[in-house]
């Protein structure tokens, strides 16, 4: 099966894309029916973690799962080198 890009870059990124989104989709995160904990199952804890870990990889540092079951992270502003147009 080919694929059309719109662009050089997108045809770069398709295939690790594709790769994370496959893995992400194999980790089970079916919510507990009448749960009382959150996150309500095993495996959504389990994608939190692996987010995480992907966070920190790449150079997100303050990457965390709270008890919750959410992630967050911080991402520093980008520095502008260049003069602002007037």
């Amino acid at each position: 099966m080919s694929a059309d890009y719109t662009s050089p870059l997108a045809q770069s990124l398709a295939e690790p894309l594709l790769e994370r989104f496959l893995r992400y989709v194999r980790v089970d995160t079916q919510a507990v029916r009448d749960g009382a904990a959150t996150p309500s199952s095993p495996g959504q804890r389990v994608l939190g973690d692996l987010l995480v870990e992907e966070l920190h990889a790449l150079g997100l540092a303050d990457a965390q799962l709270d008890a919750n079951g959410y992630v967050t992270a911080s991402l520093p502003p980008s520095q502008n080198t260049t003069e602002p147009q007037k």
